[in-house]
């Protein structure tokens, strides 16, 4: 997973789900231009199976949070990635900043806006909603703990209220879009040159659980994970849309023990560089995707039974598929045989018990 940096005593954002499943080919670089658990079941599981194959929504655009200041990987990952695609701009820069030596590009000053497109299908928004708070319930009941969330919501107004205190407030929006600008800093042997971006992307994270590591002016951390997630109802594979709730919830439920651990381990190993911080910070959360995603491969097939929901052909395969060769997924096949001969309930009382013991089994699956 790619992390990234912040100043010391900023809060460095380290999303520990970095992609569930990229929402469609090249999505992350279109630019654009109240209820509770308790309420009963009021779709079907015939409204839900059309969500893979409705047309998109593209408006309206609703402001959510204003972030600020914040080191967001993917947006770091599109600025790149634009770079890296206009070789006529490097060429210039070598020419300018001189060419005896790689030319680097460092982002400074970026600064987030989330927005979003709700769910303004009433029979869609109440099926996916329906059945992300049976997913959360299915998921507790498994793995035997108490449920965390104050609700699943499903917005659709301007800057929607995020409750305050101990819990995690779920919303269910159709498509989740990010507005940025930032400083681009390029630098080479002759001098530098700063460059002003901005723009808007649409988040290629359907589902998102996200960590700060906050370095304290004592040398100490501090980790928090975020009172908030976000999950999009937009896709083609089913079987993704049905994965996230399940997913999100795991990684809440078990995070909590990677936490306990890389708080740990950089306490222990007196660790300053904020490079330092995120090769350990991103080899745990690879270790705790293969983990949660094992649990997925067990607790999920229950749950699509219970609803009487249908796949389509390829769909777990295709799933499977977004994920491969991506760094925070390293492990994830080791996991889902790990985990398969543990046993879930095993797996998870070894994580919550030693996570590096079940890291090294995990490495010798």
């Amino acid at each position: 997973m790619h992390t990234s940096a912040a100043s010391r005593h900023m809060p460095r954002q380290i999303q520990r789900r970095r992609f569930l499943q990229l929402a469609a080919a090249g999505a992350a670089s279109v630019v654009l231009p109240r209820s509770v658990f308790a309420v009963p079941q009021t779709s079907a599981p015939s409204d839900l199976a059309g969500l893979a194959s409705a047309e998109p929504l593209t408006g309206p655009l609703l402001p959510f949070r204003t972030l600020g200041e914040d080191p967001d990987g993917e947006i770091k990952a599109h600025i790149y990635g634009e770079v890296a695609r206009q070789p006529g701009l490097m060429k210039r820069l070598k020419a300018r900043l001189g060419a005896d030596r790689p030319i680097t590009l460092a982002l400074k000053g970026l600064r987030i806006d989330l927005k979003y497109i709700p769910e303004t299908r009433p029979a869609l928004a109440d099926a996916y909603r329906d059945y992300c708070r049976e997913a959360v319930r299915h998921t507790c009941r498994m793995v035997q703990l108490p449920s965390f969330y104050k609700g699943v919501f499903v917005p659709r107004t301007a800057n929607p209220e995020i409750a305050t205190g101990d819990g995690v407030s779920a919303y269910v929006v159709h498509r989740l879009v990010k507005d940025y600008q930032a400083i681009c800093e390029f630098t080479g042997s002759g001098g530098s040159v700063k460059f002003k971006v901005a723009g808007a992307i649409y988040s290629s994270h359907l589902g998102a659980v996200e960590m700060d590591v906050e370095g304290l002016p004592d040398g100490s951390y501090r980790i928090a994970r975020r009172n908030y997630t976000i999950w999009q109802d937009y896709g083609d594979n089913f079987y993704t849309l049905l994965q996230i709730p399940v997913e999100e919830t795991l990684h809440y439920l078990m995070g909590r023990h990677t936490d306990r651990h890389l708080l740990h381990q950089l306490h222990q190993d007196a660790v300053r560089q904020t490079a330092q911080v995120e090769e350990i910070a991103n080899h745990w959360m690879a270790v705790e995707e293969a983990l949660v995603g094992g649990l997925v491969a067990q607790i999920l097939p229950a749950l699509i039974r219970s609803q009487s929901l249908r796949l389509a052909d390829g769909d777990i395969q295709r799933s499977a598929a977004a994920k491969a060769g991506l760094p925070q997924y390293r492990f994830r096949d080791l996991g889902l045989r790990l985990v398969e001969s543990l046993g879930a309930q095993a797996a998870m009382q070894m994580y919550r018990e030693d996570p590096t013991a079940f890291q090294r089994q995990l490495t010798q699956a």
